[in-house]
């Protein structure tokens, strides 16, 4: 069984389609927004950067 918080919570598999991970990376969703009952907006993009070095950090992202 997957330890990875994604995959306990449910995210994966229910908000995202299981992935094979190659890189760290936050995945920024809220799967019960705005509220549990109502996840109407539980795939909406919050942030995300692009671009970066792999030997950089956020700050050279786009």
């Amino acid at each position: 069984m997957s330890r990875d918080p994604l995959a306990l919570s449910n995210v994966v598999g229910d908000v995202l389609d299981p992935f094979l991970k190659s890189a760290a990376m936050k995945v920024m969703v809220d799967p019960d927004a705005p509220s549990p009952s109502n996840p109407t907006k539980r795939e909406f993009l919050h942030w995300l950067v692009t671009d970066i070095p792999e030997t950089a950090n956020s700050s050279y992202g786009e």
